[in-house]
């Protein structure tokens, strides 16, 4: 070995100066072509050396601000809300005449209006036909006389 980094001849790969075989194909060095190919030294990086800029005097330089005075902030003062005395559940509030029956007869009406809705049919049957023709069930049939009970 020469005491540096080399690359196998069989997979390209780079491998290191204490190693006796290549790390991925498992050939020593130099086993294909022979020769043992050192790696290259890295290409030394170069700075470009560019010329130091000139500055000149800069047009607002002669511009000078000169502070605007702000008034201080002054935050509304924090008053609380009045406390409302306590009330008992007695004083609160008269109760107006007539709510509870308002209440019954909403109650009333919107069931009287469910079963009226829901027994329709029913009750629409109930109501005689005045106007229309007989039904077949409503003419009476003629029945025979028995022959001992007409004889005679």
């Amino acid at each position: 070995m020469t005491g540096q980094d080399w690359v196998c001849d069989s997979c390209e790969t780079h491998n290191l100066t204490n190693a006796t075989v290549c790390r991925t194909c498992q050939r020593p060095p130099g086993s294909v072509t022979g020769t043992v190919r050192a790696v290259p030294p890295p290409a030394q990086l170069t700075r470009r050396q560019e010329a130091t800029p000139v500055f000149g005097e800069s047009k607002h330089a002669k511009i000078s601000l000169t502070p605007v005075p702000v008034p201080p902030v002054v935050l509304p003062r924090y008053v609380p809300a009045p406390v409302r005395p306590y009330v008992p559940p007695s004083v609160r509030r008269p109760r107006r005449p007539g709510t509870g029956w308002r209440v019954v007869k909403l109650l009333l009406s919107g069931t009287a209006i469910l079963l009226l809705a829901a027994n329709c049919h029913t009750l629409l049957g109930l109501i005689p036909s005045a106007g229309s023709a007989p039904s077949a069930r409503a003419t009476p049939t003629r029945w025979r006389c028995p022959p001992e009970s007409c004889a005679g």
